[in-house]
């Protein structure tokens, strides 16, 4: 069973036409935090995840802002800005600290960690965000480590792009 899941960054690239699209997308999310603790506990994002683009033009921060909905955003910033988890609060140490996925450097996004984790034996997947690109759409997905003309390794990271799947899989019985 994976021990940790990390909000895979990449997945969130401005991909989203409005912030109530976004807002779609990322509230069944909160929900599911919401009914399952190992998730509130156990799904980390970075801290510079609300700085992504989340519509063309808008931030996440700023796109839930706009929506002008108090509650929603206390929730989603109060997670995502100020309470986490944060993988960056725990980053875990690597000599050859640089990770890659099709010809993006991941290594301070959530996709570097869980592959930084990986290669240390905890279990760790990714969270890839709905409506994005079908690259986030299989799994595992191989994250190089080392240099991209110097490669030391490949990881193979686990990912879900399906809140069902996530929710399956973090159930105390999966």
């Amino acid at each position: 069973m994976t021990n940790e899941w990390h909000i895979n960054d990449l997945s969130v690239s401005g991909q989203y036409r409005s912030p109530q699209d976004f807002r779609d997308a990322l509230e069944p999310l909160l929900k599911l935090r919401h009914r399952r603790k190992f998730l509130k506990d156990n799904l980390f994002c970075s801290r510079l995840f609300v700085t992504r683009l989340a519509t063309s033009v808008l931030t996440v921060q700023q796109a839930t802002i706009a929506l002008r909905d108090g509650n929603y955003t206390r929730l989603v910033l109060t997670w995502l800005a100020n309470s986490g988890p944060f993988w960056d609060d725990e980053r875990f140490p690597n000599p050859d600290d640089y990770f890659h996925f099709e010809g993006a450097d991941v290594t301070d996004q959530g996709l570097g960690e869980a592959a930084r984790r990986r290669l240390v034996l905890i279990e760790a997947g990714v969270f890839s965000f709905p409506h994005g690109t079908m690259r986030f759409r299989v799994t595992p997905l191989l994250v190089g480590h080392g240099l991209p003309e110097d490669p030391i390794d490949e990881v193979s990271v686990p990912n879900v792009w399906s809140l069902e799947e996530l929710e399956h899989l973090t159930s105390p019985n999966p």
